[in-house]
């Protein structure tokens, strides 16, 4: 009876440690921010502004086949943009608003899609979410995530007639 008691007991303690061990590991794992293998897209300094406002659980996400430059290039929001989370829905309205993007029809897509979500909608090119739930998104649904910096580009200035014709003094 004794040796079935310490049998027990180290089979307890042994299952404790393993399994203790295995939480914070796999829960590191699965809400580390994947920002080494983020691709970089610059963005205005506004829509900058607008994603630091989000919760920083909210993630970007653009297709590794096609990936997005910019927001800007965005034409079709019907079947270039979507997200999971309808809560999503006025936020990423108005960052496209803020970026300049023109007719926003968005959609919402399931995450029952998320193992094949870009390789099946090949003109998805930005897909909005929670940071929790899209790990099947990047293991095999052919997506990267996308972190935002700022855009160095400066604003155009018209030339001067001086400056279209070289000539000191000519206007």
């Amino acid at each position: 009876m004794k040796r079935l008691e310490r049998n027990t007991i180290f089979s307890i303690v042994l299952f404790y440690f393993l399994f203790s061990a295995a939480i914070p590991i796999s829960w590191a794992r699965d809400n580390s921010p994947q920002d080494s293998k983020a691709l970089e897209v610059a963005v205005k300094n506004d829509v900058l502004k607008e994603i630091a406002s989000w919760d920083s659980q909210i993630v970007f996400l653009t297709a590794k086949n096609n990936p997005i430059k910019t927001l800007e290039e965005i034409t079709d929001p019907a079947k270039e943009v979507a997200m999971w989370g309808l809560e999503l829905f006025s936020k990423v309205g108005n960052l496209l608003t803020i970026a300049g993007v023109k007719n926003q029809s968005l959609r919402i897509i399931g995450d029952a899609y998320f193992p094949k979500l870009f390789l099946e909608n090949q003109q998805l090119r930005l897909f909005v979410s929670w940071r929790k739930i899209v790990q099947p998104i990047i293991d095999s649904g052919g997506g990267v995530e996308i972190k935002f910096i700022e855009s160095k580009k400066r604003p155009l200035r018209p030339k001067t007639a001086e400056a279209r014709s070289g000539i000191p003094g000519m206007e």
